[in-house]
């Protein structure tokens, strides 16, 4: 424990990225978890008996970028702008609305939005299952879906995919999202 929080002071004081700067708490915290993560393994391997106990650094949040009202409604006017994906039944500017809306009201990956499937939305409750290999979370989750949503995903409802957003481009090559 002694040898781990002389490190942390020793690192504290040395230069930052920037110059005059001293290390940024975050880049001493990436440092730390390796080091634990060594000494984890050290332990589990035999050469030490027990784990050191140190303290990391309060690292600040921050925050994430949200996109306003604003630009949200100027993403929103320009959905016939694109021609792609070519589906059939299906307008593109639908498609697009009903994409960035999902992305913009439930806040979540674009990854986890492509992979949605037909099955795993109940419109007649309003609820949508995130299953587990599609969400950081790790877990099967029920989500109740926004009347928006509902709206922009009821028009894009005949692509004969069991995707809710497949996405097929002008070579007739659907683009999965596995």
């Amino acid at each position: 424990t002694r040898m781990v929080d002389t490190f942390i002071a020793a690192r504290r004081t040395e230069r930052g990225r920037e110059v005059g700067s001293t290390l940024s708490p975050a880049s001493l915290h990436k440092e730390l978890r390796y080091i634990r993560s060594a000494l984890r393994m050290a332990r589990d391997w035999g050469y030490i008996t027990r784990l050191p106990k140190f303290r990391f650094p309060r690292v600040p949040e921050t925050v994430k970028p949200w996109i306003s009202l604003d630009e949200f409604g100027m993403i929103y006017q320009h959905c016939d702008v694109p021609d792609l994906p070519v589906l059939p039944n299906i307008e593109t500017g639908d498609w697009w609305r009903a994409f960035v809306t999902t992305l913009f009201m439930t806040g979540w990956r674009v990854s986890q939005v492509l992979a949605i499937r037909w099955s795993n939305i109940d419109l007649d409750s309003g609820t949508i299952l995130s299953p587990y290999a599609a969400n950081k979370g790790r877990r099967d989750d029920f989500i109740p879906l926004h009347p928006a949503i509902r709206e922009h995903i009821e028009l894009i409802r005949g692509s004969f995919s069991d995707l809710l957003f497949p996405f097929v481009d002008q070579h007739g090559i659907t683009q999965s999202s596995t």
